[in-house]
């Protein structure tokens, strides 16, 4: 696919000339959701996941992205869609696949719980570090 042009929102596109920059960049956790045009469950998530970049959006240090599997060609293995994978600043070779619900508070919760900038807080919200 072609790089995108013009202002991106908080959901950032991927394509396979733009993987190294955005995935492994070391200082960004990224969240890749790799998905069909076609798939319904893809379809179903894309609000939800949209929402959770709006929500992540102040948080420079993590981004929310997606890239079309099937029209990029990229070194990674992916065994259904939608998958998404958590790719930390600190490992990128290792990526952390999410198998949870597909729900924004449990997306919330998986970030929260595995982010490489998250601190330890009581409440169930998102804390990032400074």
């Amino acid at each position: 696919q072609p790089i995108p042009t013009g202002k991106e929102g908080p959901l950032k596109t991927i394509v396979a000339n733009t993987w190294d920059s955005i995935v492994n960049n070391p200082t960004k956790d990224v969240f890749v959701k790799f998905y069909a045009p076609w798939c319904g469950h893809c379809k179903q998530l894309a609000p939800l996941y949209y929402k959770l970049a709006q929500y992540l959006s102040k948080h420079e240090e993590i981004v929310i992205a997606e890239i079309d599997a099937t029209a990029n060609e990229i070194d990674e293995q992916v065994q259904g869609y939608p998958t998404l994978k958590l790719y930390k600043a600190n490992n990128k070779k290792n990526p952390v696949e999410y198998k949870g619900d597909r729900s924004f508070d449990d997306m919330k919760r998986f970030l929260k719980d595995n982010s490489s900038f998250s601190k330890p807080n009581k409440k169930d919200d998102l804390q990032l570090k400074t």
